[in-house]
């Protein structure tokens, strides 16, 4: 992976603020127009096979609560159980 230093975009402010995104800009920097990064394509396949691995572990994870039932340990209100576990058996489309 290669750090590539670069001059920001005029105005990229109002441009990103145009396409929906309004949290560029907080206390601690959100996006950063002054850098990007370059991959090679075995790197990309390294980070690409972590994702996948990662939200494999996810899902496991996510198994193991609703199996053992653990939602008071993550703070999930009683009444939200029942979305949950819809959710999850109907195997609904994931954001993520």
């Amino acid at each position: 992976m290669t750090r590539n230093t670069i001059t920001p975009r005029n105005n990229w402010q109002q441009l990103v603020e145009q396409l929906g995104f309004g949290f560029h800009s907080t206390d601690v920097p959100y996006w950063d127009e002054s850098a990007y990064y370059s991959f090679r394509a075995d790197e990309i396949d390294a980070l690409e096979k972590a994702t996948v691995t990662l939200h494999e572990m996810c899902l496991v994870a996510v198994q193991h609560v609703i199996d053992k039932k653990l939602y008071v340990q993550f703070a999930i209100p009683s009444w939200f159980i029942t979305y949950i576990e819809k959710s999850w058996n109907e195997e609904l489309p994931s954001i993520y």
